[in-house]
């Protein structure tokens, strides 16, 4: 069922999705990368949507290693 596999999406972050978007978040604080800023406009207050933690972990994750 298709809206099923779409409602991750909207909820809540997992803890899991989280402590990975928090991991990166803080290793591209600590090394300053390119781009911190709008990394920190997508996190935001960090209450992000599954869809929004899956975007930091793509787009980001081999930006911080």
């Amino acid at each position: 069922d298709e809206e099923m596999s779409e409602e991750w999406k909207e909820n809540p972050a997992t803890a899991n999705q989280m402590k990975w978007v928090n991991d990166i978040v803080r290793k591209a604080t600590d090394k300053n990368i390119e781009g911190l800023a709008e990394l920190k406009k997508v996190y935001g207050d960090g209450n992000i949507n599954g869809e929004v933690a899956s975007e930091i972990i793509t787009n980001w994750n081999d930006k911080v290693k």
